[in-house]
């Protein structure tokens, strides 16, 4: 039998008890080398908004040149309760959220190509948490970062998709490891490295 894809959108991975239920769920599949694909941290409060759309209103203010650091403090405590109730440490994700500031001071290019790197790191961000907490859980894991996926796109940011002569080239160079791998949902790239998104519920691809 080959691996198993296992999904997890945001309400699977919205709080703490969540995130342990997920461990137990893919604990219970070892047999089959599960690849995990996961969705940004979901809503888990009446009222919050979904960490998708928060991304968005934050690019949309740093594109325009306007004050974002509420935004980001928002999404930044988000995590960071999710974290603690997990008891694990800020420098899980500590290397995604560095990039994602550095990325919020590169908004003078293309609003859709600048979104697209944007919306990349809500999934990039769980996919951290959740392979630190398998690991935690005894559960061998790794995150697989996003230039080894193999995902390689068109430029149609905000939509796009693999083009048929890439195909072969998903997960290849992924295909022998033993490890769980937690991969980031809805995120490709470029032939030269550009972060794109395959659209809303691209998670699914």
């Amino acid at each position: 039998m080959g691996r198993i894809v296992m999904k997890f959108g945001g309400t699977s991975v919205a709080t703490a008890s969540r995130m342990l239920s997920v461990a137990e769920i893919v604990r219970s599949r070892l047999d089959r080398q599960p690849l995990v694909v996961v969705s940004a941290v979901g809503v888990s409060e009446p009222g919050e908004s979904k960490i998708t759309d928060q991304l968005e209103t934050m690019a949309e203010l740093a594109h325009a040149h306007d004050p974002f650091e509420e935004n980001l403090d928002r999404i930044r405590n988000k995590h960071k309760k999710v974290l603690g109730e997990l008891a694990l440490p800020w420098k899980t994700i500590d290397r995604e959220w560095k990039a994602l500031s550095k990325a919020l001071d590169n908004a003078d290019r293309p609003y859709k190509e600048f979104l697209d790197e944007i919306f990349s790191f809500g999934e990039r961000l769980s996919s951290k948490i959740i392979a630190a907490l398998f690991i935690r859980e005894n559960l061998p894991a790794r995150c697989v970062e996003v230039d080894e996926l193999g995902i390689r796109t068109n430029e149609k940011f905000q939509d796009a998709t693999v083009p048929e002569e890439f195909e072969e080239g998903v997960l290849a160079g992924l295909r022998n490891e033993k490890k769980i791998l937690v991969i980031p949902g809805f995120v490709g790239q470029t032939a030269d490295g550009r972060i794109t998104t395959l659209g809303r519920g691209g998670s699914d691809y």
